[in-house]
Order: C-alpha cells, then sequence, then structure tokens
C-alpha cells in the first residue's frame, strides 16, 4: 500500500469524482483494509464534499477488515475533515440525497459513525435519539447520561434505547453499553438514577434479556452486574425482580447477587432501600441453603445519619416540641422522624410511650433507625426500657426484632467484662430491660449475643430470660434461640462446664 501511495498522492489534486471513483471503489479495494489515517488525511485535506462521499463510500467496504485502532484513528480523520468543513457540509450541494439525520451519517461517516464520540456527532447536530438505530452502544451510554438529552428524564427516549439494546441480535451490545454506561457514571460520580421511571425500565428490561443468560452465568457475571453494571437502577429492585434469577445457582453466585444488594444499602437513602432491603431478604429465604452459612457472623449495621434521614423533614415536629409535646402528639410522627430531629424531647418517658406505639401500629422500622434513635436517646434509653417492660405485652412481634438488635449495638455490645461477669446487672437486663423484646430475637442479634463472655452464672441468667419468653415463641423461633446462641456460645473453648446445666433449662 505504501509503494502504491507514493505514486498515485501527488496526483490527488488533480483527480476528478471519476478519478476518485476509480481508486476508492475498483482499483485500491484489496489494499484499503491497509489505508492508513495519515493516508486518509492527506488524501481529504483539499477535496471537496462530493468527492469525500465518494473516498467514505468506499472506505466503508474495507471497514470489517480495518482493525479497531485503524478504525478508531480514520474516524478522526474524517471527524477533523466534517469539523473543517462544517461551513459547508451542510449546505445543498453537499446534502444531496440526505433527508435525514441517519442519512447524513451513513453519507459523511458510514459504518465509522459508530466509532466517533457522541461529543463529536452533537457537533454537527445530529439528533441522538433520531438515530438511536445506528449508534453504537457505547454512543447510545454517552446519549442517556448527556444532561444536554434530559434522557434520565425521558421515559419514551430510554425506553428506545433500550429495546434496541435488547432486541438486538448482537448479544454483547448490551453487555458493552453497560461497560460504557458505568465508567461514565463512576467518571460522575452518579449513584442512582433519580426518575423512578426511568429507572424502573432500565432495570426490568436489562434483567428481561438478560434471563436466558442467567443460566450460564458464574459468580464473576453475577458480581459484575449486581455489583458494578446495575448500582444505579438498584433502587427499583423489588422480589419479584430476583424471579429470572435461576433457583440452581451456587452460592458462590448467591454471594455476589446478595453482596451487590447489601452495596447498594449502603448508599441508598432509606425512602428508596424498601426495595433492596425486601429483595435481600427473599433472596436469603429462597437460597436458604446458602444463606445459612453466612448467617453464622455477628454483623453490625453501621448508621448513615445523612442516608436515613434523606428525606425526612423535620420541620412540623421540631415546631410540635417547641409548643410542648403530648404523648398522644408523640405517636403522630414516625420513629424515622424522631431519629431524625435532635431528639431533644425523647425523655425516658416519651421514648418508652414511642415504643409502645410502635409496637402497637407493629410498624417495622430498619435497624438503622432505631440505632439512631437510641444513640440520640442514649441518655434515657436505660429508664425508657424498664418503663417500657412494665407496659409490653408478652408476645413475639416483628416490629421489636430490629429495636432489639439496635439495642445489642448500641448497648449490650459496650458492656464492660465486669458488667457481663455480674449476675445482678446482667439479670436487670435480661430479665426486665429487654424481656418484652426476646421473644423477637433475630439470628444475627442470638449470634452477637453469644460471643459475649459471660460466666457460668450470668449465662444461667440469659437462658432464665429467654426461657420465661419460650412460650410466646413459635417452634421456629424456639429453634433459632438454640441454633443461633445456645449451641455457638456452648462450643466455644472457654465455655466447658457451662453446657449440662444451661442446656437442659432451654
Amino acid at each position: 500500500m505504501n509503494r502504491t501511495f507514493s505514486i498515485i498522492a501527488p496526483h490527488f489534486p488533480k483527480f476528478k469524482t471519476d478519478d476518485w471513483f476509480a481508486w476508492f471503489h475498483v482499483k485500491l479495494v484489496t489494499l484499503l483494509p491497509s489505508f492508513s489515517a495519515v493516508m486518509l488525511k492527506n488524501a481529504t485535506s483539499d477535496i471537496n464534499c462530493t468527492n469525500y462521499h465518494v473516498v467514505v463510500s468506499g472506505m466503508a467496504k474495507a471497514f470489517p477488515s480495518i482493525s479497531s485502532q485503524g478504525q478508531e484513528e480514520i474516524t478522526d480523520v474524517m471527524v477533523g475533515y466534517l469539523k473543517k468543513s462544517v461551513s459547508v457540509i451542510n449546505t445543498p450541494v453537499c446534502r444531496q440525497g440526505i433527508q435525514s439525520d441517519a442519512q447524513w451519517l451513513e453519507k459523511n461517516l458510514g459504518p465509522f459513525s459508530t466509532r466517533a464520540k457522541y461529543s463529536d456527532l452533537k457537533v454537527f447536530n445530529i439528533s441522538g435519539v433520531a438515530v438511536v438505530e445506528n449508534l453504537s452502544p457505547k454512543q447510545k451510554a454517552e446519549l442517556i447520561l448527556d444532561p444536554d438529552s434530559n434522557a434520565l428524564e425521558n421515559e419514551n427516549i430510554v425506553r428506545e434505547v433500550f429495546t434496541s439494546l435488547t432486541e438486538s441480535p448482537d448479544t454483547e451490545q448490551l453487555s458493552q453499553f453497560f461497560q460504557a454506561y458505568s465508567d461514565i457514571n463512576k467518571q460522575r460520580n452518579i449513584t442512582i438514577v433519580e426518575n423512578p421511571a426511568v429507572r424502573d425500565i432500565i432495570l426490568n428490561l436489562t434483567l428481561t434479556a438478560l434471563a436466558p443468560e442467567f443460566e450460564d452465568f458464574g459468580p464473576e457475571d453475577y458480581k459484575l452486574w449486581f455489583q458494578v453494571y446495575l448500582v444505579t437502577v438498584m433502587a427499583s429492585l423489588h422480589p419479584g425482580s430476583l424471579a429470572v434469577i435461576p433457583s440452581n445457582i451456587s452460592c458462590a453466585s448467591y454471594a455476589a447477587i446478595l453482596t451487590g444488594l447489601e452495596q447498594s444499602l449502603k448508599i441508598l437513602p432509606l425512602l428508596l432501600s424498601r426495595g433492596v432491603r425486601s429483595s435481600r431478604e427473599s433472596l436469603k429465604e429462597t437460597f436458604a441453603h446458602c444463606s445459612f452459612r453466612d448467617s453464622f457472623k455477628c454483623k453490625e449495621t453501621l448508621v448513615d445519619e445523612d442516608l436515613v434521614c434523606a428525606a425526612v423533614d423535620g420541620s412540623q415536629l421540631q415546631q410540635t416540641v417547641s409548643m410542648g409535646i403530648s404523648s398522644e402528639a408523640l405517636c403522630n410522627f414516625t420513629i424515622t422522624a424522631h431519629a431524625c430531629s435532635s431528639a431533644t424531647h425523647l425523655t425516658a418517658d416519651n421514648l418508652a410511650t414511642l415504643m409502645k406505639c410502635s409496637l402497637e401500629s407493629q410498624t417495622t422500622y430498619p435497624v438503622e433507625v432505631w440505632t439512631l434513635l437510641f444513640q440520640k436517646a442514649s441518655s434515657a434509653l436505660d429508664q425508657a426500657l424498664e418503663s417500657f417492660a412494665t407496659m409490653a405485652p408478652n408476645n413475639s412481634n416483628p416490629s421489636l426484632s430490629h429495636a432489639l438488635e439496635a439495642l445489642g449495638q448500641v448497648r449490650i455490645a459496650s458492656f464492660s467484662q465486669a458488667q457481663l461477669q455480674s449476675v445482678s446487672f446482667v439479670s436487670s437486663w435480661f430479665m426486665t430491660n429487654i424481656r418484652p423484646f426476646l421473644a423477637s430475637s433475630s439470628p444475627n442479634f442470638l449470634f452477637c449475643l453469644s460471643s459475649k463472655n459471660f460466666s457460668c452464672d450470668t449465662y444461667r441468667t440469659v437462658i432464665k430470660a429467654f426461657s420465661s419468653q419460650a412460650p410466646f415463641m413459635d417452634r421456629e423461633r424456639q429453634q433459632t434461640v438454640l441454633t443461633y446462641f445456645i449451641k455457638p456460645f456452648l462450643s466455644r473453648n472457654d465455655s466447658s462446664g457451662k453446657g449440662r446445666s444451661s442446656s437442659s433449662i432451654w
């Protein structure tokens, strides 16, 4: 090619349209795959739009045989020519036979248009929406995330883009799109698609398209999709979304999905995390054989007040507090609202009343909310628990489970060695302060409790407290106490001799 080019290049300035056609459509056809960007720049340096179109259509035939790097370099030359000629490229003489943006791309860039930056196409007033079918997956990602297109607020644009991706015979297009999409989001620090309808479209169409492929997915594939690609739309997840996950995936694949859900909970505001939370519990139930082993870990729930309180308007509560809040008025506000307030109004009596109202309403709040509330009302907490114990009924209540787990973090986790060895102290806590909660103990609370260094006597005190609540537990909950507290505690190396009397009590 180099020798041929050196011979014909000096004649380019004299070439007519027929000459360009003869060389780029006949004589050089077999050599065009090795036609370099430097050669193209030389050839098009002083050429009118008509002859440029002839060159582009000739190069288009060689496109499949040109290396990826070569395609990009040639595209840069073509874009450079068009930018240099921007004042004339859209005049009538240069738009003959061009009636649409798609035809403009075909005429001026051919298949090389898929290698251009979307930002370059915008320079020529090309509507990304009008040429969706002509865009590469990367360009579609740039279109979706282009602030000027406002696509993330437009359901129709997003649906059209994702329909073109999911219905493409090229199954790699969706992956290529999300690779570019996640890279751009990372650069711009975008963690969530705010528009719920747009978010739903992206998640639902993607999961539906992936469903047939999930059977062949390995742990790394699930990790890529649920921890990287789908991060910005996880807020639209609900238990039904996961119905497309095959029931026979490995525990490693299950763990990859679960990690993705748990990572989302660390960045999503509380109001937007409900679907992910319920999906997480549904996933654990579906893959119980995988989640069982993982449940034998003491997990601390981290509290980010900004996320918990992101959508909370505390002005009405603050106004009510400033006027003197009554017990009745307390319960007109959610536990979340109180947790996100300054909490100066949360006396022991008020806190006990709040817990009673929550119990009666059977409203369930996440561990993070209870933890934040108890942290802010820490000075009144112990007395409040004593008061609550006198008014709470003996039963198992789901609304108390998360509150107990929060108490485990806020109070029990900080018990000193001396306190754990004190029968009177342990008795006051387990037989009184948290007695109403014990029938609602979660596996995590129990397993964390099993790691405490109780003495023989204080351990028996704890068992006595659980035994007093056993009649109010169903058989499954009783088994949970045995599995996650009694057995782990007794199996520890330093617990020899504690088991014979304790297990018989339970």
